[in-house]
């Protein structure tokens, strides 16, 4: 079949309010995951007038019911208040297994602040994230489903950062290649701006999880990233680096000795 275009205009203006599901969606089933306090989940679900589509939503947490409860102040309110508005919530969930959330497709996955524990080793950090794809790339809907992460300034590793909060590509979390490597292409890159946080704040959103506690994430300079399947799209915004180290040995007098059996 023809790949649609992901990156066309017309869907760059896609939110975390709006997840870009818009009227021509339909009915859309979305996951959250490692949605902290549930507090976006609640944002989601407040904001009435905010997505087109008739939206399923599902929340889930890392921490099982009543560690996250002891963990975060308004977790038990909002799982109340998720429940009330139809939503499913589901707790001690880990978001790179998928047999702990399986359940038919996703027209959105969603990881908004994703970590590891080992915070100081980003080699932990990009296997998470190379995990998740790979659990979250096989259920993701074939036509117009999408895998959305939001991550903090100078995390992802692309061209896309602010000027001041870019890091080297060694020392990112190269999310372009963990996605690649689960047939995932980062199509859309976008600031989250100030203008969305505080419609987001304003629906109950905390940002919380900060280092697993209940102290919210540094938002400012956050990117979200838009990958859909690979066979589905076209128009890739940043590829896959490749990079190399070369090295050369002497003997001493600027020649190369001979390779083994020469």
């Amino acid at each position: 079949g023809t790949r649609r275009d992901c990156g066309a205009a017309g869907e760059r203006d896609a939110s975390l309010l709006d997840l870009g599901l818009g009227a021509g969606v339909g009915r859309a089933r979305v996951l959250l995951l490692g949605d902290g306090d549930l507090s976006y989940a609640v944002a989601l679900a407040s904001c009435d007038d905010c997505c087109e589509s008739r939206v399923e939503l599902t929340a889930t947490t890392f921490e099982p019911d009543e560690q996250l409860f002891a963990r975060y102040a308004r977790a038990r309110e909002n799982a109340r208040l998720l429940a009330r508005r139809g939503a499913r919530v589901m707790h001690g969930v880990d978001a790179t297994e998928r047999d702990t959330w399986r359940d038919g497709e996703w027209d959105r996955i969603v990881w908004n602040f994703p970590h590891h524990p080992d915070r100081r080793k980003v080699q932990k950090h990009r296997q998470l994230l190379r995990s998740f794809f790979a659990a979250a790339a096989p259920v993701v809907g074939h036509a117009d489903g999408e895998v959305w992460v939001t991550l903090m300034a100078g995390q992802g590793g692309t061209a896309s950062e602010r000027p001041g909060t870019a890091r080297r590509w060694e020392d990112s979390w190269q999310i372009v290649a963990q996605a690649a490597a689960a047939d995932l292409v980062l199509v859309r890159v976008r600031a989250v701006g100030e203008g969305e946080l505080a419609s987001l704040r304003g629906l109950g959103y905390g940002a919380v999880g900060f280092r697993s506690q209940d102290r919210a994430f540094r938002t400012a300079g956050s990117l979200m990233f838009v990958s859909p399947r690979a066979l589905s799209c076209r128009g890739a915004i940043h590829s896959v680096p490749w990079p190399c180290a070369l090295a050369f040995w002497s003997d001493g007098r600027g020649v190369a000795p001979p390779s083994p059996g020469e």
